[in-house]
């Protein structure tokens, strides 16, 4: 039914983890939020707001369609990362091929007008496509492509990673990393404690 709509949310404070029902897996960011819409020969998702990563089930009868910002991402079979911000939307592909365009048409929308020529990610790539203005005429130009190392693939996927290595980081460091992973929040008892300098492989997600 086109009403079937499902909505997930992760808190400001924690990061989600949400398994759909055709077996693809969304990591929502600390303070993201999707909704899930399965339509006739589509699986239709909006992201509302935040950061979020897919691993998507491979159909080919059923395309997997990320919305966010006024652009499309079009996928059967692969995984990538969405970064909806105010300004602009990010893109990164991690596994397979995506295709991004501009789209009319919010993800709710029962139909959706292609206003831009798709661009084509493959893995290690990625784009991102300033978030147009309500009413703005100009037909854009296809999203650009660039290409990332793999250390700046890294680092925009760090956030999916608990586990964190640190070499001589101050304390204070640590506890704000921690503090965004996990409503348990810490506090240095002492200013001093946070100039304390620390080094290890440390699971944020292990709050105990």
């Amino acid at each position: 039914s086109p009403l079937d709509v499902e909505h997930f949310a992760s808190d400001g404070a924690s990061q989600r983890r949400v398994t759909l029902r055709d077996g693809s897996v969304v990591d929502l960011n600390a303070g993201s939020a999707i909704d899930v819409q399965w339509v006739a020969g589509e699986r239709r998702l909006g992201l509302r707001s935040g950061e979020a990563h897919f691993q998507v089930a491979p159909d080919k009868a059923r395309p997997f369609i990320v919305a966010a910002g006024g652009i499309s991402v079009r996928a059967v079979g692969t995984a990538f990362q969405v970064q909806l911000a105010a300004a602009a939307v990010a893109v990164v592909v991690t596994e397979g091929t995506v295709s991004v365009q501009r789209v009319a048409a919010a993800a709710s929308s029962r139909s959706q007008v292609d206003v831009s020529p798709a661009a084509v990610l493959t893995v290690n790539e990625r784009t991102v496509v300033p978030v147009t203005p309500a009413g703005e005429a100009d037909v854009p130009a296809a999203p650009q492509v660039e290409r990332v190392s793999a250390e700046q693939l890294r680092a925009l996927l760090a956030w999916q990673d608990p586990v964190v290595t640190f070499n001589d980081t101050p304390l204070r460091d640590v506890v704000m990393q921690f503090n965004r992973r996990n409503q348990t929040q810490l506090t240095l008892g002492e200013r001093e404690l946070g100039e304390r300098r620390i080094g290890g492989v440390i699971a944020l997600d292990q709050v105990e």
